[in-house]
């Protein structure tokens, strides 16, 4: 008799237990439309589905926030932000990639020196072969041309052997002004590269320097 009075109570609790999680789990969301009402539900309003939502618990809480969804504007900025990002942070990489490279490379100012003044002689004496033959080549060139001139008004005109001769001089005059510039440009280039690893060494430097207190770099 004693079991089944306390079977009967078991049975009658049952109902409340399974109800009490629901009640614990149960959610509220909460938000205002464009007049500016508050609007409360059970479940997602759809009248919400542009705005704010909160979402609160049982008592009241506010558990978290549904962010409306983003617009088209919205999303295009989030795009250009999320490549600007990328583009940062592929460039602090290369920084690094950089920095690291420099300083396993050179010991001292004195090594990048070595270095750019190796690098560019080698360019300055290639260009020392052009300089030294343009003069030569500009005299045959005006050699020809002269040539040429004494020709222009005769019958036959400028014979094809002479008229070979001028343009195969005047295309060797060009291509020694154009290896000039190019080389010229390309110690430019060299120099302001040198300049950067000068620049960037000694930061660095004088950055470690002043972390382990040292001396710095001059």
């Amino acid at each position: 008799m004693v079991k089944t009075a306390r079977l009967l109570g078991l049975l009658t609790l049952l109902p409340m237990l399974l109800i009490a999680p629901s009640a614990a789990l149960a959610k509220i969301y909460v938000c205002k439309d464009s007049a500016g009402n508050t609007l409360t539900a059970d479940r997602p309003l759809p009248e919400c589905a542009d705005r704010v939502v909160r979402e609160l618990d049982t008592t009241g809480i506010t558990r978290r926030e549904i962010a409306p969804p983003l617009t088209p504007e919205q999303k295009r900025e989030r795009q250009r932000q999320e490549v600007k990002q990328r583009a940062i942070a592929a460039e602090m990489e290369e920084r690094r990639l950089y920095d690291r490279a420099l300083m396993t490379r050179y010991r001292n100012l004195s090594d990048i020196a070595i270095a750019r003044q190796r690098a560019v002689s080698l360019m300055e004496d290639q260009m020392r072969i052009d300089t030294d033959a343009l003069p030569n080549e500009m005299k045959e060139m005006k050699a020809a041309q002269a040539v040429a001139a004494t020709m222009v008004n005769s019958k036959s005109g400028v014979a094809p052997m002479v008229q070979r001769r001028l343009d195969e001089a005047a295309r060797m005059v060009d291509l020694r002004l154009s290896s000039i510039e190019s080389r010229t440009a390309e110690i430019e280039r060299v120099n302001k590269k040198f300049d950067q690893a000068v620049k960037r060494f000694s930061e660095i430097k004088s950055a470690l320097d002043v972390e382990r207190g040292t001396e710095p770099l001059r």
